[in-house]
């Protein structure tokens, strides 16, 4: 029963991970209103997360936040195909919980 859902390894190409670069933290956009008005627009899939958070935190639950979040799980979606990222699952499992890792890991540091 769902072999065919078996890691298998997986050998990336630099064109696979430029494409998931690319997904998940494209280049910042400068956006030029004014000549005195000059900012950048950050897409990166993070920051995009991190803004959807603090907006539920604060009470705001409308579609920006809500179509902000789909955005990103699609991102997610689409660099788990590149990278081939499908879970094994055991044939004994009637079903699937889905949870956050142990908070009382440490957590990865950026380097």
């Amino acid at each position: 029963m769902l072999k065919w859902l078996k890691p298998k390894p997986v050998v990336l190409r630099n064109e696979e991970l430029q494409r998931v670069t690319e997904l998940l933290f494209p280049p910042l956009e400068t956006v030029v209103k004014e000549e005195d008005l000059v900012f950048q627009v950050d897409y990166s899939v993070d920051s995009n997360l991190q803004s959807a958070l603090y907006d539920l935190e604060e009470g705001n639950n409308d579609k920006v936040v809500q179509n902000t979040i789909r955005k990103a799980i699609d991102q997610l979606i689409e660099v788990r195909k590149i990278l081939r990222a499908y879970p094994e699952l055991d044939e004994r499992a009637k079903y699937v919980i889905v949870d956050t890792p142990d908070q009382n890991k440490k957590e990865v540091e950026a380097e």
